[in-house]
């Protein structure tokens, strides 16, 4: 489907440099008989044609004018059509990067949830552990401490490979951010947040935009409790 739009799009350009082409030479035509021109190629045709109303040339002069104001709209209707082709592939093209996103997003969930229940079994294992102590003493009770430290190592390595795995998710997520012009600073915020928003021309561009935006938000929370959790195990 992109493929179709880039041909419309060179189809309709070649159209655009013929009906410039043609613009070009009736303005040098026109412009010869004393017809001037507004920035955007309006011809000032009323002034021309009051000039030569009782002449000979005035029959030629009206009908130029009017085959140049057609090809001015031509001109325009074209570039209209150039823009719209332009937008549609503009979104085509966002929404297969949403939907990467989302396969993203889907494969670092299965990930994180595998890792998150590992952590889960070693956390209760902690509270078994935790409760046997109570009732516990002598050599028992050192072999349940033994066990205790051991599975706090445990906990300690899970919860790395958790960490390891968001900040590379994060990372991504930042390179994201910031090719749509986010600043980041030391301190992990986005310090021009409303400019970004600003600049974002479609409705796609800017759900793309939050989606990463929200998953990196996620992960810069996630990552600061995890870090927390991993000093609580020392």
């Amino acid at each position: 489907e992109v493929r179709l739009l880039y041909e419309e799009i060179s189809l309709n350009n070649k159209l655009k440099s013929q009906y410039e082409s043609q613009l070009r030479d009736y303005q040098r035509k026109l412009s010869s008989y004393g017809a001037t021109f507004d920035g955007d190629g309006t011809i000032n045709s009323e002034q021309l044609l009051d000039r030569y109303a009782n002449t000979a040339d005035y029959e030629k002069l009206s009908k130029w004018v009017e085959e140049y104001n057609n090809l001015v709209k031509e001109l325009n209707d074209t570039n209209k059509e150039i823009t719209s082709l332009t937008d549609n592939i503009n979104d085509l093209n966002t929404e297969v990067k949403s939907m990467t996103l989302d396969l993203m997003i889907e494969k670092f969930n299965a990930k994180l949830y595998s890792t998150n229940k590992e952590l889960d079994k070693l956390n209760n294992k902690i509270d078994i552990l935790d409760a046997k102590m109570k009732y516990t003493s002598g050599y028992e009770k050192l072999d349940i401490l033994k066990q205790q430290i051991e599975t706090y190592k445990q906990l300690q390595q899970e919860e790395t490979i958790a960490i390891n795995m968001m900040k590379d998710s994060k990372s991504t997520y930042e390179s994201i951010l910031r090719s749509y012009g986010a600043i980041i600073d030391k301190s992990g915020t986005i310090t021009n947040l409303d400019s970004v928003y600003s600049n974002i021309g479609s409705e796609s561009e800017r759900e793309y935009f939050d989606k990463a935006f929200s998953e990196w938000e996620d992960l810069t929370e996630s990552i600061t409790e995890a870090e927390m959790a991993i000093l609580n195990y020392d």
